[in-house]
């Protein structure tokens, strides 16, 4: 059966796509001839609005294999199998990509594998090349949830240590944000009221407890780094 073209499923999928545009799309290089990696491409719908912006250098990697047609109906033919971790995959890409994304993906390395992992991402970004990694945020009021909804996840995370496994693994330029719910519809806006007011509570938490530093208790936080443009030491820590 034929895939749905692209733009149908843009137009039908609008509620998973906006936050996507919402929150990556001015992260991305302006030029379209970019190589874009989606590591753990799920549903393909990062790729899938990527292909509408115009981008057509993009690659994926995924455990299965079931939107693997799809995604090559709508261009995007360049997408892989994992059969090892992260990194065997990765194995051999040296400064083979322009940008790297992942979603909802480190949570699932194990903590001895996590500066293994991003040292080969690191390698396979081109220098100036830029990383984005999406995890949930361990300082959401719906942190434990998220943590063991599945027997999958491995770790957690929240803004300053997503900022220190950038700065260890060498990115510079790195910056933590929230994962932000686009404004769309008198729902979203008042879904987004009614967060910021249940979590006054949990912001004076915090601070009475000396953690006034906190910054985002979003359900989600994004981390992003730039590979430097000339090889650097890494900093332990």
């Amino acid at each position: 059966m034929p895939s749905i073209p692209l733009d149908q499923y843009i137009a039908s999928h609008a509620e998973l796509i906006a936050p996507i545009a919402y929150n990556y799309q001015e992260l991305l290089p302006s030029s379209r001839e970019a190589r874009i990696l989606e590591v753990g491409y799920g549903d393909g719908n990062f790729l899938a609005a990527c292909r509408s912006w115009g981008y057509h250098r993009l690659y994926g990697i995924e455990y299965s294999t079931l939107h693997k047609q799809r995604l090559a109906d709508w261009g995007i033919g360049n997408t892989y199998t994992a059969e090892g971790g992260i990194a065997d995959c990765l194995q051999g890409m040296n400064e083979a990509f322009d940008v790297i994304f992942a979603s909802h993906v480190l949570e699932h390395i194990p903590k001895y594998d996590l500066i293994t992992t991003m040292d080969v991402v690191m390698q396979t970004l081109v220098p100036g090349g830029c990383v984005i990694l999406t995890t949930p945020n361990m300082t959401n009021p719906a942190a434990l949830r998220s943590r063991y909804l599945t027997l999958g996840h491995e770790t957690g995370f929240v803004e300053e240590s997503l900022e220190r496994l950038l700065h260890i693994s060498g990115c510079e330029h790195t910056e933590v944000r929230p994962f932000r719910h686009a404004p769309q519809g008198p729902k979203i806006v008042i879904g987004n009221v009614l967060r910021w007011l249940t979590i006054l509570p949990q912001r004076l938490s915090y601070r009475l407890h000396g953690a006034g530093e906190t910054r985002y208790f979003s359900e989600s936080i994004i981390g992003i780094g730039t590979k430097p443009r000339s090889v650097t030491t890494r900093t332990e820590g």
